[in-house]
């Protein structure tokens, strides 16, 4: 387990929405800071996906060019893993506010689960902070104000 503050004022885990390439980053490439946020977001927080960035994940981990950092077997298992610590939200909002539209699925996400925080390293969701009420964070910022130990998984 990890040690970190959040947002917790309640019995509730606030929501958390990462991008995939802050996921991607920690489970492939094994830097300390994205996997000590990943760790820290299964934690301390509630992950939501919606089905379109959960397919979008999937997708992503079966690329054969990540074969070289890590058999296609051992991202299945990843993403089994993650899938134990994941909500699903159905999302119906309709946002069009990025200006690269694949990124909108994220902030629709953030929206209609209530999340707390966006964390991603795109610049185009970047560029929208706050967006309605949601703060959006690289990791490295994630890792500053919310960790404080090293990941464990």
């Amino acid at each position: 387990m990890t040690s970190c503050k959040s947002f917790m004022t309640t019995g509730d885990r606030p929501r958390i929405v990462l991008d995939t390439n802050v996921i991607v980053s920690g489970i492939l490439f094994k830097g300390r800071t994205v996997r000590q946020v990943l760790a820290t977001a299964a934690d301390a927080w509630q992950l939501v996906f919606s089905d379109e960035t959960w397919d979008e994940l999937a997708l992503v981990m079966q690329r054969p060019k990540f074969e070289k950092h890590m058999a296609i077997a051992a991202r299945l298992a990843a993403l089994a893993t993650l899938a134990q610590y994941i909500e699903v939200i159905t999302v119906v909002s309709v946002i069009d506010d990025c200006r690269d539209e694949k990124d909108n699925k994220f902030l629709a996400l953030a929206i209609d689960s209530g999340a707390a925080l966006i964390v991603t390293g795109d610049d185009d969701l970047l560029a929208l902070n706050p967006f309605r009420g949601v703060e959006i964070l690289r990791a490295n910022t994630f890792h500053t104000r919310f960790c404080s130990a090293p990941a464990t998984i």
